[in-house]
């Protein structure tokens, strides 16, 4: 084989490589992205049903409270911070939620 045989070899070698690499570093941030915008719609959805337990409070108690607020499969946490009241932890296969209601009826979720 000549010398300009294997340079050409070699050059298409690194070319492919080089586009391998950066195929693999764009799935990877794609995926990052996805991830984040999956615990921002789970976050979002929370939010929804805090309200809705928030209007029913007010209706059922005449107090307008997040206290008591539960999604499905959530337990009770010790995770509390400030002054926060209580809290409750969900456990998902990627991500842990805890979500903490406080006396000013206010509310945190933490992903």
């Amino acid at each position: 084989m000549g010398t300009r045989q294997l340079l050409l070899i070699t050059l298409g070698i690194l070319i492919v490589g080089t586009a391998i690499a950066v195929a693999i570093s764009m799935f990877n941030e794609q995926a990052k992205i996805a991830h984040r915008n999956m615990i921002v719609s789970s976050m979002n959805n929370f939010v929804v049903e805090a309200l809705q337990h928030h209007k029913i409070m007010q209706a059922n108690t005449g107090k307008a409270t997040y206290e008591g607020y539960k999604p499905a499969g959530a337990i009770e946490s010790d995770h509390v911070t400030g002054n926060s009241e209580r809290g409750v932890k969900l456990e998902t296969e990627q991500v842990n939620y805890f979500i903490e209601w406080y006396f000013n009826d206010r509310l945190k979720i933490i992903g």
